[in-house]
């Protein structure tokens, strides 16, 4: 026995048009409709660009270096919050690239436990106690442990960028105890 069906499809000039057909019919005339309807196209995209390079060298006097925070008094440091002078250092740049626009730095070393926007002090049996230290932008804005400090503008091939930073101890205790205060911070430089 054949059956039959009858299938709505399509619309042409407002008109429907119902054609009758077998299962096999409908399924290939479908085929053929869909296939005349896409169509494919060759076609190449170009695509171009250039890398500059937007970082700058760490001078050699800066890549490794020793911050002498002096002698201070144990009774310098009386309650939480007492501080030492700043002392300044900085980290010298040359030869930056066509593309260099501006530098910030990442501190990193461990945090103090009692206030971590202060690096701790290095642990050892002849340590400090009750003390970290601040590191400070060129303004005198803190730079946490992990935090990036201000940006410093950078010119396209600049010959040489000083970024200037401070240290100093604050006691993070109201007693402090006599010892070394020896802190390691490693610092990476971030380029826009």
């Amino acid at each position: 026995m054949r059956q039959q069906c009858y299938f709505l499809i399509c619309h042409i000039n407002e008109l429907l048009v119902m054609i009758q057909c077998n299962k096999i019919q409908f399924i290939s005339w479908l085929v053929m409709i869909f296939c005349g309807l896409s169509q494919a196209h060759d076609g190449t995209v170009n695509i171009a660009g250039v890398i500059q390079d937007n970082t700058c060298e760490i001078a050699s006097d800066s890549q490794n270096f020793v911050v002498d925070m002096g002698v201070m008094a144990q009774k310098q440091f009386r309650k939480a919050g007492d501080s030492s002078p700043d002392k300044s250092f900085s980290i010298n740049l040359e030869h930056c690239g066509p593309a260099a626009s501006e530098a910030t730095v990442t501190f990193s070393g461990v945090a103090d436990s009692l206030n971590s926007d202060l690096f701790a002090i290095d642990v050892s049996s002849d340590s400090v106690n009750g003390l970290a230290l601040g590191i400070y932008d060129g303004n005198g804005k803190p730079v946490p442990p992990g935090k990036t400090s201000t940006g410093v503008a950078l010119k396209p091939e600049q010959a040489e960028a000083v970024l200037d930073f401070s240290a100093r101890y604050t006691a993070v205790k109201d007693s402090v105890t006599a010892g070394s205060t020896n802190v390691t911070v490693t610092f990476v430089i971030n380029y826009e």
